[in-house]
């Protein structure tokens, strides 16, 4: 959208959208890197070739100017 990457998420209501300079006043810090599980042992997963893939990430988003981001509603 006009050339700024767009991040979806399923925790905002329909209908409203946040902005922000994430950019400058943010910050995502890891708590430990990714675990990355692969299993073939559900239903006929091994026969049919196919594999789950679960990946687990502990991370925290840190705003360090709350009048940086703002939420927009009725969009």
């Amino acid at each position: 959208m006009w050339g700024v990457p767009l991040c979806i998420s399923m925790n905002v209501v329909v209908g409203t959208g946040i902005v922000g300079d994430f950019a400058n006043y943010t910050a995502l810090y890891w708590r430990k890197g990714l675990e990355v599980a692969i299993s073939s042992g559900y239903s006929t997963y091994f026969t049919e070739g196919k594999q789950a893939v679960k990946i687990t990430a502990r991370c925290s988003m840190v705003y360090f100017r709350g009048a940086a981001i703002c939420a927009v509603t009725g969009i």
